[in-house]
């Protein structure tokens, strides 16, 4: 009988898995950096670092005010402060007269 390999294609299975293997790594890398990517938190830590921060700022403090008005009503808390105030000072005004 002639030389028989034994295992002949064991060498090939295995760069294939490897391949395999970093293929499908880098497939998931992608994958998890397109969405980290599209994430607002990920968003907003990469222009506060890099961009314009106070446009940053800014637009951060329109969405909240934006929120609160929605949550709240239309009236901010300075303007019933203020309208308060300004019942006090009349109640005040009309009682000394």
């Amino acid at each position: 009988m002639g030389k028989h390999k034994k295992h002949g294609h064991s060498r090939h299975k295995k760069i294939l898995k490897r391949l395999g293997w970093t293929v499908l790594t880098v497939a998931l890398l992608l994958i998890i950096g397109v969405w980290a990517w599209k994430s607002p938190i990920v968003q907003s830590r990469v222009q506060a670092s890099f961009g314009n921060n106070a446009a940053y700022q800014k637009k951060e403090y329109n969405k909240q005010r934006s929120l609160a008005k929605a949550k709240y009503g239309k009236q901010s808390g300075s303007d019933d402060c203020q309208r308060l105030l300004m019942n006090t000072t009349q109640r005040l005004m009309n009682w000394s007269h």
